[in-house]
């Protein structure tokens, strides 16, 4: 089967430049970010996170935001 005869995916997002980020992506990497600042900031009050326990926590900031952000 030819590329041509392959239809398109419907779910993809429009083309974007290579300078242009995608808003989830965007808001996604910048709450993981956040979170790390975040926990790191806690672990200078003296409270201990496990390493497992923080990277659950960005992972879950991260995907919460990227999820909210509108397209």
């Amino acid at each position: 089967m030819s590329e041509s005869a392959v239809s398109p995916n419907p779910v993809e997002s429009p083309a974007l430049a290579p300078t242009q980020i995608h808003s989830k992506v965007g808001a996604q990497a910048a709450a993981a970010s956040l979170a790390v600042v975040l926990l790191w900031g806690v672990g200078l009050t003296g409270i201990v996170i496990p390493l497992e326990v923080g990277a659950a926590v960005t992972g879950l900031i991260g995907f919460a935001a990227g999820y909210l952000a509108k397209s």
